[in-house]
């Protein structure tokens, strides 16, 4: 058993010592359970929305990392889920001028409505999310201090 004077110095180096990339798995597991919900409620007209939204650990200014949820974009992404803030939002209709397949001014997109659904899924998830987010830091920090008093004993 490690006495007092040790644990509290443990404690104290905890937040400088704890490695990111565990605290951003366990954000990431955490956050399972939106991913899914958010997937159900896509709507799926070619799949490619739903298999987009994922996670991705951002880090912030202040060193903070933080995990993101939601569709993931960009070229180097095999779904690309671009066009997820028109079906979350909507759209007006979008007006071309100079087409050369219709008169001009001519509406070629209807008005979409919006079919949320991220914000249902976050509304539906967020305190099984929250639970299970501060299950997997606990599982973090025990842990490292297990490895900590492992080093100690050595």
């Amino acid at each position: 058993m490690i006495g007092d004077k040790e644990l509290r110095k443990i404690l104290e180096k905890l937040p400088e010592k704890v490695d990111v990339r565990l605290l951003n798995a366990a954000g990431r597991r955490a956050a399972k359970p939106l991913v899914r919900s958010a997937r159900r409620k896509a709507p799926s007209k070619t799949g490619n929305l739903r298999k987009s939204i994922g996670t991705r650990a951002r880090r912030a200014e202040n060193g903070v990392s933080t995990i993101v949820i939601g569709p993931r974009t960009g070229k180097r992404q095999k779904f690309d889920g671009w066009d997820a803030h028109f079906v979350e939002f909507g759209t007006r209709g979008i007006v071309r001028y100079n087409t050369k397949h219709r008169k001009k001014g001519q509406r070629y997109k209807p008005d979409n409505k919006a079919k949320p659904f991220m914000r249902p899924a976050y509304d539906q998830e967020k305190a099984n999310m929250m639970k299970e987010y501060e299950k997997e830091v606990a599982f973090v920090t025990q842990k490292y201090l297990d490895k900590q008093a492992a080093k100690m004993k050595k």
